[in-house]
């Protein structure tokens, strides 16, 4: 019997170290539990990171650049239309049963696929080779919206491939107000109906998708990134000593967003960006003072070329500013680790106070607790906070500053009095978390083989 030929699609940028983890994950999934497969990656942002041969490592895994990036690349004439756009070409069967892509990309959309098609551009043949493809599916956002379900497609509408989404989650169409100025609600329905099945990673987009969209084709598992493996704790030592930092004992992980995310998400969030800065530097201080620990910022998004304030380096930063015991607190630049070499960082801390749902997880991986800030409409971070036994360490980021602030501070001071009674919940958690990852692998593996 021949290989299986698997494409994977990557649709958000690897420069963020959680998106990163997913697919990492994802690959060490496939791999064990379909050893005698192909692989292949289109990511989005690939080209971006020099530590992308470190991270995508596994065997022979063909990398490719993502299938936005070889839309938005192929420039050309509106007159050069009559050449690429015939009627019976599939990319114009493709687009006409998704009127939002001439919305998304303007008059040359059509014009631009057919041409990638022409060109045999890397993604598109690598899916149209393979058995099957897998989506390496990310939490659709109101604004990003359409170019998730344009990778969500192409493979089942445009080359018939078996197509699964894993692992997903759908708070915008569930708390998004004004989707349909982004795209119409009905497109998504049809889009995800057509594949041929959905692993969800938490139950509130489950049972959203079964009772209000309709969608039945849906599986219930667990986020990739639990697949993670951790790299050498020694080695990653040694790389933050490049950087002149030594971890100290006890030792907080804080990870803190940039100023866009309370842009994004001001429906959310009623307390301001730079108050929210303030008052963390000043909760850090204080902790700082009481356990007479030392705070190590470790961000998981750093773009030094792209809207640099928005990201999580420059949260850091600016907590940092405000700081008074700076000599306690630290940044470790996180620009060329791999998401497995932050999961062993992120083992010699005590504690990990963060507002990026996959470093909990990967805090979860190596055993050390977590106390995540977001709002409670973050169906994803709630549900995977319940599924490791800490949801009285989510701190709804929606509720009023005053009990924001009063329960980070408690939480941290209770996280690290309780670490032994945390490890022992989180270990008896993973195993069956693990299990639930697996699912999304067996089914993979069930209709690649049909």
């Amino acid at each position: 019997m021949s290989r299986a030929r698997i494409h994977l699609i990557a649709p958000a940028s690897i420069l963020n170290k959680g998106d990163a983890a997913i697919y990492i994950g994802a690959i060490n999934l496939i791999t064990k539990y379909l050893p005698k497969c192909d692989l292949s990656i289109s990511i989005e942002g690939y080209g971006e990171s020099s530590g992308i041969s470190r991270m995508f490592d596994s065997g022979n895994l063909i990398l490719c650049k993502g299938l936005l990036q070889g839309i938005k690349n192929s420039f050309i004439r509106e007159s050069d239309m009559a050449e690429f756009g015939g009627k019976s070409s599939p990319s114009t069967r493709f687009l006409s049963r998704l009127p939002f892509l001439r919305f998304l990309y303007g008059p040359l959309a059509l014009a631009q696929i057919n041409k990638c098609l022409k060109l045999e551009s890397e993604p598109f043949n690598s899916i149209s080779e393979s058995d099957g493809a897998v989506i390496l599916g990310h939490n659709l956002e109101d604004s990003t919206l359409p170019m998730y379900l344009f990778n969500y497609a192409v493979p089942k509408l445009l080359f018939n491939k078996k197509t699964i989404i894993f692992p997903m989650s759908i708070s915008a169409l569930q708390n998004g107000e004004g989707l349909s100025s982004v795209i119409h609600e009905s497109h998504a329905r049809f889009i995800l109906k057509q594949m041929d099945y959905i692993v969800l990673r938490e139950k509130f987009s489950f049972d959203f998708l079964k009772q209000k969209l309709h969608v039945n084709n849906t599986v219930l598992a667990a986020d990739t990134a639990f697949f993670l493996h951790k790299e050498n704790c020694q080695e990653t030592l040694d790389a933050l000593y490049d950087q002149g930092i030594e971890i100290k004992k006890p030792a907080l992980a804080v990870c803190v967003r940039g100023e866009g995310y309370f842009q994004n998400y001001g429906k959310y969030i009623h307390v301001s960006y730079s108050s929210f800065i303030r008052h963390l530097a000043k909760i850090l201080d204080d902790l700082i003072s009481k356990l007479d620990i030392d705070v190590y910022f470790v961000p998981m998004t750093i773009y030094p070329h792209i809207n640099f304030d928005r990201y999580d380096h420059a949260g850091a930063l600016l907590v940092f500013k405000e700081m008074r015991h700076k000599s306690k607190a630290h940044i470790i630049n996180t620009w060329d680790m791999t998401p497995s070499e932050i999961a062993s960082l992120i083992e010699h801390m005590d504690f990990v106070l963060t507002m990026r749902m996959h470093q909990a997880i990967m805090a979860a991986i190596v055993g050390v607790p977590s106390a995540l800030i977001l709002p409670a409409e973050d169906n994803k971070a709630l549900g995977i906070m319940k599924s490791l036994g800490l949801d009285d360490y989510f701190i709804d980021l929606g509720l009023p500053p005053t009990q924001i602030y009063r329960n980070i501070s408690e939480k941290v001071l209770e996280g690290f009095n309780n670490r032994p009674v945390l490890k022992r919940i989180m270990d008896s958690k993973l195993p069956l978390i693990k299990k639930k990852v697996a699912v999304a692998a067996k089914i993979l593996a069930l209709e690649i083989e049909q």
